[in-house]
């Protein structure tokens, strides 16, 4: 099954997973970002509880934000599997499930 099999769906399926293909690593890299700058800041405040909770919040949200675009990628890799689109082969089809 290819996106042109699928109408308009597959169109607009196509175009969400082009645009997550550039996203996502950018998202993934300011995550990281997030992180290591929460967890500097938590280190060279070792001493400030003030700076030390707010290094925490940097890297909870780091971590938060790392978990949520792992998820939405895996969800859009899983549906493009399942449908068939972009030639992903694990699960040929939803009837696969029940064999």
């Amino acid at each position: 099954m290819h996106a042109q099999d699928l109408g308009w769906f597959g169109v607009m399926f196509t175009e969400i997973i082009d645009t997550l293909q550039i996203a996502v690593p950018v998202l993934v890299i300011l995550a990281l970002v997030l992180f290591v700058w929460g967890v500097v800041v938590f280190i060279f405040n070792s001493g400030d509880e003030k700076g030390r909770e707010e290094g925490k919040k940097k890297i909870v949200w780091g971590l938060v934000g790392l978990f949520v675009i792992v998820s939405v990628w895996g969800l859009v890799y899983l549906l493009s599997t399942i449908t068939g689109i972009f030639g992903h082969t694990g699960i040929n089809a939803p009837q696969a499930l029940f064999q």
